[in-house]
Formats: C-alpha cells, structure tokens, sequence
C-alpha cells in the first residue's frame, strides 16, 4: 500500500494488544482501531521510556504519549521498493546510484533519469 493509497482508499485498522497482569496472572487486553484518515504516514511515536543512570530505574513521561516525528519514508508500497532494488541488483549498472533514503534512480535515457519510490510528493496534497 503506498501513501496515495492510504487517502484514496476506505480502510480500518485493528490492533490488539495482549499480556498479562503479574499480580493476579490474568489475560487483558486493549483493542483498538484506526481509520486511514488516522494513520500518519511516515511518522514514529516518541519514546517515552528513559533510563535514569543515577537511580537506576526507568522512567516512564506519558506526556509524550500521542507525540510523533516525521521520518524519511518512501511513498511507495514495500514490494515496489523490493522490485526496484531487485532490478537494481540485476541490472548491474554502475551510473545507477543507490541513496540511503531508499530513493531509486533508474535510468531512462543517457542524459535523464527517473525518481521512484522518492518522497518528494507534495505532502499537502496527499493528507
């Protein structure tokens, strides 16, 4: 699925997280689900648990809990991404650079070249 797709389609997302409460050993769990309007697509959460050195406990700030940052993630679906580094790999071209971002440039002509799977979309267009 790729971030285009996660506007032009009608989706649910479930979650289910499960464990178990130590001091009575029971099974609990919290469901949850997400619609595609809710999804932020190249985004993780904060992290909210930090060991303190000085005491040696870890500590838990639930401030941050709804927080997220942007990071750099391909607009395109992970098996577009699977498929272009494979042709990468058999192409063997050496004028075929490979960027750390997954960005793939295929090269279409002699002069010119095409950017799949880039992140350069207008982002205010898709969400």
């Amino acid at each position: 699925m790729t971030a285009e797709d996660f506007v032009k389609q009608k989706f649910e997302l479930v979650t289910i997280l499960e464990g178990i409460i130590e001091s009575t050993g029971m099974t609990t769990q919290a469901r949850s689900s997400y619609l595609n309007g809710e999804i932020l697509w190249g985004h993780r959460f904060q992290r909210l648990v930090t060991f303190q050195r000085e005491t040696g406990l870890y500590r838990i700030n639930f401030s941050l809990f709804h927080n997220t940052f942007p990071v750099d993630t391909p607009y395109c679906s992970a098996r577009q991404l699977d498929e272009l580094r494979r042709a990468q790999e058999t192409s063997a071209a050496p004028s075929t650079p490979v960027s750390s971002n997954a960005t793939r440039r295929l090269k279409k002509e002699e002069s010119e070249t095409v950017d799949l799977c880039d992140n350069t979309y207008n982002k205010n267009s898709l969400f």
